[in-house]
C-alpha cells in the first residue's frame, strides 16, 4: 500500500507521545499468508508520530509486511496498568545499520549497554527497519 495523506494526519496526543517516548515494550502484530496473526515482543523508537522497529529482513515480520502492510502494536506499562493500541501500515525499508541499531536499543539499554550488544551481534547486511504509519490509536489509563 503507498503511503496516502490519511496516513500522515494522524497526531499522537500530549500523554500517548509521553507514554511512548518511556523505554516501553511493545507487542507488533502482523498477518501471515493464511491470514492468522503472528505476534511478537519487540522494542521500538518513536519518531515524530511513526514508531520504527528493527526486524531481520528475512523473517517473519518484514515479509508478512511487505505482502500486507496492516500492523497493530499494543504498547504496554510493565504493571500492564495502562496501554496503546495502535493500529496502522507499516513501511519496510533494509537501511537499518549499526548505528541506528545503538540509537534503538539505547532506549533499553543505556549507549554503552546498546554499543555491546551490537559489537556482539554484528549482521553482515542492514536490518530492516519497520516503520509504522499510525492510522488509530486506542488508550487505556494514559494522560491525554
Amino acid at each position: 500500500m503507498g503511503e496516502s495523506a490519511a496516513l500522515h494526519r494522524f497526531q499522537f496526543s500530549p500523554g500517548q507521545r509521553a507514554f511512548l517516548d518511556a523505554p516501553r515494550k511493545a507487542v507488533i502484530a502482523t498477518l501471515r499468508t493464511d491470514g492468522t496473526a503472528e505476534q511478537t515482543i519487540v522494542y521500538y523508537l518513536l519518531d515524530g508520530d511513526t514508531l520504527w522497529i528493527s526486524a531481520n529482513p528475512e523473517g517473519g515480520k518484514a515479509r508478512d509486511l511487505r505482502r500486507d502492510s496492516r500492523v497493530s502494536i499494543l504498547v504496554y506499562a510493565d504493571d500492564q496498568s495502562a496501554y496503546i493500541a495502535i493500529e496502522g501500515h507499516a513501511r519496510v525499508t533494509e537501511d537499518l545499520d549499526d548505528r541506528a541499531r545503538v540509537e534503538l536499543m539505547a532506549k533499553y539499554l543505556g549507549a554503552d549497554g546498546a554499543a555491546r550488544e551490537v559489537a556482539a551481534k554484528p549482521k553482515l547486511r542492514p536490518n530492516a527497519r519497520i516503520r509504522v504509519l499510525p492510522t488509530r490509536a486506542l488508550s487505556f489509563n494514559v494522560a491525554e
